[in-house]
């Protein structure tokens, strides 16, 4: 009897060895997915203003590094400081992103780990099918692709939530021996992936707040565990909390100015966590959104958008419904909730900035919910049906954005080639914010090139013709180009303001801009136009 019973044990011992490895290899499959989703086209586009911005930042003198990140960037200097060696090897562009890249690919086995906990059955389906989400997502891929912080941030915060739980989970269990060293160990691995997060983007404060609360819910009445688990969460996020107050002009100044915020604000951050494209127009109200997105967008993109919605909505609130238990459904949803709220509030008291970008842990515990919707349905067909429509929308949406026009900066390198060509020492003035960055100077380090404000491009009477800025400053086109001196003007196409507005301008003001830059010569692109001008005085 003995010896049947030791058999039937090894029997389900071998058995779950098997279930793990084949869901391991599943996943090394997914993973391999997220690295080729997240590789193809890696370098393709040129850096844009944003990218600049931390690139100049991370090549600077390791010792000045965390004051210019607070300074210019309104950031913690944790990945600058990664990039700072990086960098001195190569600027190209696939190389500057594969740190991104590589905390973007981290995110799906975090995201694995992190929904086998949160699951109370089928983990092992859950944790696969978030994992296959948060691979497929293209927000997710979006970020992974770019020299910023956010898809480290999110890989990050993951490894955060993970350890958060299971530390509220030893700690809420019977005070054993083996449970209280669970519960140091889960709460160590929880304050470091905290401030890892807080040293990597100020705003990881938010999910802070969030765990915060959720401690409470979780462990009441055990008030002295609470303010441990608050006060572990505070200390993580000590120095995003910091560079917010110092941002934010001091707490003083926080209730003194308030900011509109519209309602295309939140659609944009649930368009991140479905889908990337279209962009919603801009609108206050949602009746003119609707419109808009019918009027703005071809037939296809406005359906494909709808569908997304209604899809990921539907999935996301099966999920919410089919979680168990209550106390752990009452953290991811206020991992997601809080956040957000505190994200709107500080974008109504400081700055109008509702970004998915500063809340990268919303979007994997709403993929983690969608996976639930999923997951936890009786028939297989109707998880199979699901699940392929959801990677399938992921994947027409990364279509989308591969191959808009929007996102084609091929013209960047055509323009830059033309410049490196033809510039010599000459200062080289171009825009705009996103649309249009030269890679110039990373090519040669010219420390002459400039970038136009992002607005209209104004002209003014009194001498003050264009205004030009840098990271961490503005100034006029005459204090970069004297009287007799020629410069490379590079504008997008489709803003030739340069001739246009001063064809258009008034009388006095065009005999002023013809009477002080003679246009020497245009050279035109796809998506470009360089002119090379000459200050006459």
């Amino acid at each position: 009897m003995i010896t049947m019973l030791t058999r039937e044990s090894q029997r389900e011992t071998l058995a779950k060895m098997m279930s793990r490895n084949q869901e391991i290899a599943v996943l090394l499959i997914i993973i391999a997915f997220g690295i080729a989703l997240r590789a193809w086209g890696l370098g393709a586009r040129s850096y844009w203003f944003d990218e600049m911005q931390t690139a100049i930042t991370a090549t600077q003198p390791v010792t000045q590094i965390p004051a210019l990140a607070a300074a210019e960037e309104r950031k913690t200097p944790l990945f600058h400081l990664i990039m700072h060696p990086w960098l001195l090897v190569s600027r190209e562009e696939t190389w500057a992103r594969i740190p991104a890249l590589f905390f973007g690919v981290l995110a799906i086995p975090f995201a694995w780990l992190f929904a086998r906990e949160a699951a109370a059955r089928n983990k092992g389906f859950v944790a696969l099918v978030t994992a296959a989400i948060v691979a497929f997502n293209p927000a997710l891929i979006y970020y992974s692709q770019q020299l910023r912080m956010y898809s480290a941030l999110g890989a990050f915060s993951l490894l955060n939530m993970y350890f958060f739980i299971r530390a509220l989970r030893a700690l809420a269990a019977r005070n054993g021996e083996s449970e209280q060293a669970t519960a140091l160990k889960m709460t160590g691995g929880f304050l470091l992936a905290g401030l890892i997060c807080s040293l990597m983007h100020p705003f990881f404060a938010l999910l802070a707040a969030a765990e915060a609360i959720a401690a409470a819910v979780w462990l009441w009445p055990k008030w002295d565990k609470v303010l441990g688990v608050a006060l572990v969460s505070t200390f993580s996020a000590g120095p995003g909390i910091a560079v917010l107050i110092v941002e934010s002009g001091g707490i003083s100044t926080v209730s003194e100015v308030f900011q509109k915020v519209s309602v295309q604000s939140a659609l944009n951050v649930f368009r991140h966590m479905s889908v990337m494209y279209p962009t919603p127009p801009n609108a206050d109200r949602v009746k003119d959104l609707i419109h808009k997105l019918v009027s703005a967008y071809p037939w296809h993109a406005a359906l494909m958008l709808g569908v997304s919605a209604a899809v990921f909505a539907a999935l996301f609130l099966l999920g919410i419904i089919a979680v168990r238990p209550w106390r752990v459904k009452t953290t991811l949803l206020l991992f997601i909730l809080a956040p957000m709220a505190i994200m709107f509030g500080f974008s109504v008291a400081v700055w109008p900035i509702v970004t998915p970008r500063f809340l990268m842990n919303v979007l994997p515990v709403f993929s983690l919910f969608v996976a639930f919707g999923i997951a936890l349905r009786r028939r297989a067909a109707w998880r199979t049906a699901a699940l392929a429509a959801v990677l399938a929308l992921s994947l027409v949406s990364i279509g989308y954005h591969a191959w808009d026009p929007h996102y084609d900066f091929r013209h960047i390198r055509e323009v830059s080639a033309y410049l490196r060509e033809n510039a010599g020492e000459r200062p080289v003035i171009h825009t705009a914010y996103s649309t249009y960055f030269s890679s110039y100077f990373y090519d040669r380090g010219r420390l002459n090139e400039y970038l136009l404000t992002p607005e209209r491009l104004a002209f003014f009477r009194g001498g003050e013709i264009i205004k030009v800025c840098r990271p961490g400053a503005t100034r006029l086109i005459e204090d970069v180009v004297k009287p007799g001196d020629e410069f490379y003007l590079v504008l997008p196409e489709w803003v030739e303001y340069w001739e246009a507005d001063r064809r258009s301008a008034d009388e006095s003001l065009s005999r002023y801009i013809d009477n002080n830059y003679q246009l020497l010569e245009r050279k035109g692109f796809y998506g470009a136009v360089a002119y090379k001008v000459r200050r006459l005085s």
